[in-house]
């Protein structure tokens, strides 16, 4: 299959599984759709922890037990609902919902009358003594209802002009989709994919059997992105590599736009054709905007990319549940999603729906109240609503994080803060030009930022919305603060939130972004109301095909523009990732693959620098690298491997006064099952000088023999590890691309026996016996 059919086959898996247990919940097709993605990586990455706990394995088959236990809970969940709602209501004891649709529909926004053939009572009634009919698919608010149609336009074209450029732009490159990307975290990634595969663990509170195999020591990260990922590959039969380069183009470009849509549905808060519009408008806006999914794809925070694409459906779902509270278990296992994609997700999710709920729903509650009694119980009822929703979405993850808050010390280490006044800091935020947004082509940020200011200035006027202009201002200052850090008691509190992002712009910039989008959708809509609005007064109907029409031809420019304005950096960002070089070499690739067909190359752990780029044996070859990371196995200073890495050159040196002794260098060797030293520069950060003791002193150490050799690249073997004749059948093979040293003989050491060793290449090991001869193998070596 194609890469048509890899894009397609992805879509499936990362959303077909969410959609379907959020319907069967009880959501409408049309907002399970939206909230498909979040709720499926809850439950892959809910699912990689059960299995784990319950001693199984993460595989296809434990997956889908767990995804058919989830849509058991959802139906539960959807009678119990069912059975809840024929109780006869009190209208004066509860209130009355406002603007409520047909018996058992409720409406999950307020209608603007405008465009809704007829407004709703909002008088008390009887209460019915008839059981309301059941939704039905077809119901309003479900497939029937043509206000969908708009923003899944607008939706799908932004999913276009992301995925369908990213793909294309990387498959260009000389190895296709399974180039790989010059990123540290994306090695980890790729690294993940694979330990999934082969161990079937994707508990991410054993993480540290993976990212220290040294000492297992526990280490904590969440790994839903992987084992939804880890999907794709294994159905497909993608290599790591591959894999997650599909999985980091296809995951932001499904939500990315969603989240653009439903935030601008939810700043109009209504269901009105308003609404409609600027959420197709803010689907295309959102694309051409750098700063949210091209600079975090470039960066290789891939899964931290997915959540804050993702954040903007999670919030406006949950600004629904009071409206529609049948919605609340879809709503918890989606923020259980993002969650578990990057725990800093939350905070913007945490964030917005508060100053919804303090500058909107508290003053505007759900249910009309009847008495002073009933206006307190209303207001109660929402946020008893919303906190169950977010109950729903934590409780289960408790296991998971309890105790592991010393894993965010590293976290909060990170700053990223610019040596800019504070006026630059506010420039660069509001018009989001942060690190490395203009690295590829400049970003014309006019054409976004003039609406989207305009539209928080018109969301005040037109709709009385003032949280969103809060939203965006707080998460301005925030970036700000990451850029030149505000005088403290301030810079440290802002600093709480920020390092959950790792106090880095170019992460605190996306909800800035996603907020720009969303009102600029909104700030569009209202110029063309405002144009049409004689006409609307003439002709509602004309008035209303006219602005679906300019909905069409307006998405489409913009869709066109966005495009043309964002091409430019965003091959830059695709390519450039790949094609500069860091860590990784099509040497570094061939070497590899050739290392894998020698013999013990399955065996204990490979040895090298984890700063270079031999860690990528792991993914591309399975091979047991002794880092899967671009930094030391923890705890660092303390580990094995760290003091092998700083002694590397002492290999069969032998100790003071006892040149064929085993030293401390051998016995960690030994004791690690280290079989072979790879060397991979360059390194990946520049601060990151070469360890002479490894790039230079292995070519010198007596219990090491290099036995391939391509420019910087080296391998060696462990002599001690290896018979003569299996290292020789490895030197003369012919396979290494440079021609090897000669290897001196018995003969030429003057260590001979008998007239066979003459002319036999020696291998020193220590305990041989074979120094004392004019080896100088150990001369001038110092003691421990």
């Amino acid at each position: 299959m194609g890469i048509t059919g890899v894009v397609l086959v992805g879509i499936v898996v990362f959303c077909v599984p969410g959609f379907l247990f959020s319907w069967i919940s009880g959501v409408r097709a049309p907002w399970a759709a939206a909230m498909s993605l979040p709720v499926s990586f809850g439950i892959f990455g809910f699912a990689g922890w059960l299995t784990s706990v319950l001693g199984g394995r993460y595989m296809m088959s434990s997956l889908i037990v767990v995804w058919l236990f989830f849509l058991v809970i959802a139906a539960v969940w959807r009678w119990v609902a069912y059975i809840f709602d024929r109780r006869p209501h009190n209208p004066e004891s509860e209130g009355e919902t406002v603007l409520q649709g047909p018996k058992g529909v409720v409406i999950e926004t307020p209608v603007d009358a405008e465009f809704e053939a007829a407004p709703v009572a909002s008088t008390p009634t009887e209460p019915d003594p008839k059981p309301p009919a059941r939704p039905s698919f077809f119901s309003p608010g479900g497939w029937s209802d043509p206000r969908w149609i708009l923003p899944a336009l607008g939706v799908v074209a932004g999913m276009l002009l992301i995925i369908i450029p990213s793909i294309r732009w990387l498959n260009a490159l000389p190895h296709g989709m399974d180039d790989v990307f010059q990123g540290w975290d994306v090695h980890w990634h790729a690294s993940v994919i694979r330990w999934i595969e082969e161990t079937g663990n994707a508990d991410p509170t054993r993480m540290g059997e993976l990212h220290n195999p040294e000492n297992h020591y526990p280490m904590y990260y969440p790994v839903a992105w992987h084992a939804g990922v880890w999907i794709l590959a294994h159905i497909m039969g993608l290599s790591p590599a591959t894999a997650v380069n599909y999985g980091s183009i296809i995951i932001p470009g499904i939500v990315a736009p969603l989240s653009a849509a439903t935030l601008a549905w939810r700043l109009i808060n209504d269901r009105s054709l308003f609404s409609q519009m600027a959420s197709a408008f803010a689907a295309v806006i959102i694309t051409g905007i750098p700063a949210y999914y091209w600079i975090g794809n470039y960066v290789g925070a891939w899964p931290y990319t997915a959540a804050l694409c993702a954040c903007g459906i999670v919030l406006a779902a949950f600004m629904s549940a009071p409206y529609r509270p049948i919605m609340l278990l879809a709503c918890g296992v989606s923020f259980m999603g993002i969650v578990q994609l990057h725990p800093a997700s939350a905070t913007v999710v945490i964030l917005g729906l508060g100053l919804w709920w303090l500058l909107w729903l508290l003053w505007n509650p759900v249910r009309t109240p009847q008495s002073i009694l009933g206006s307190l119980g209303c207001r109660l009822r929402d946020v008893l609503i919303l906190a169950a929703g977010g109950l729903i979405g934590v409780v289960p993850l408790l296991p998971q994080v309890l105790g592991r808050t010393s894993d965010m010390e590293g976290v909060a280490s990170f700053s990223a803060t610019e040596d800019i006044t504070l006026a630059e800091s506010i420039r660069k935020t509001i018009t989001m030009t942060t690190r490395h947004v203009n690295d590829g082509a400049p970003f014309h940020f006019m054409w976004v930022v003039v609406p989207a200011l305009l539209g928080l200035l018109i969301l005040i006027i037109w709709r009385r919305n003032i949280w969103a202009l809060l939203f965006y201002l707080i998460s301005g200052i925030l970036t700000v603060n990451a850029l030149t850090p505000l005088p403290d008691p301030y810079g440290k509190l802002l600093n709480i939130v920020g390092q959950f992002h790792y106090a880095t712009p170019h992460r605190l910039i996306m909800p800035v972004a996603l907020i720009s989008a969303a009102s600029a959708g909104v700030a569009i809509t209202a110029i063309l109301a405002l144009l049409l609005r004689p006409l609307r007064r003439r002709s509602t109907r004309w008035a209303g095909v006219s602005m679906v029409a300019l909905t069409l031809l307006g998405t489409g420019g913009l869709g066109w523009y966005a495009h043309a304005d964002v091409e430019k950096e965003g091959r830059w960002v695709i390519q450039s990732a790949r094609q500069e070089i860091h860590t990784f070499t099509d040497k570094d690739r061939r070497a590899f693959a050739w290392l894998a067909k020698q013999p013990k190359a399955y065996d204990g752990l490979i040895f090298h620098d984890p700063s270079d780029g031999a860690g990528w044996m792991y993914p591309l070859e399975g091979l047991p690298s002794i880092a899967r990371h671009y930094h030391w196995p923890m705890p660092v200073y303390y580990t094995d491997s760290y003091h092998l890495w700083e002694h590397i050159d002492r290999m069969g040196a032998g100790l003071p006064g006892d040149p064929d002794a085993q030293n401390e260098t051998d016995r960690l060797a030994e004791k690690l099952g280290v079989h072979y030293v790879v060397l991979s520069p360059p390194n990946f950060w520049a601060f990151q000088v070469p360890h002479e003791p490894l790039t230079e002193g292995t070519y010198t150490a007596p219990g090491l023999t290099l036995v391939y050799k391509e420019g910087e690249d080296a391998i060696f073997v462990v002599n001690s590890s290896f018979t003569d004749e299996e290292i020789q059948a490895m030197r003369t093979s012919g396979d290494s691309p440079e021609q090897l040293p000669h290897q001196p003989t018995y003969g030429e050491l003057g260590i001979a026996r008998t007239a066979a060793e003459v002319n036999k290449p020696y291998f020193h090991r220590p305990g041989d016996g074979r120094v004392s001869g004019g080896s100088t193998a150990a001369a001038g070596v110092g003691a421990w």
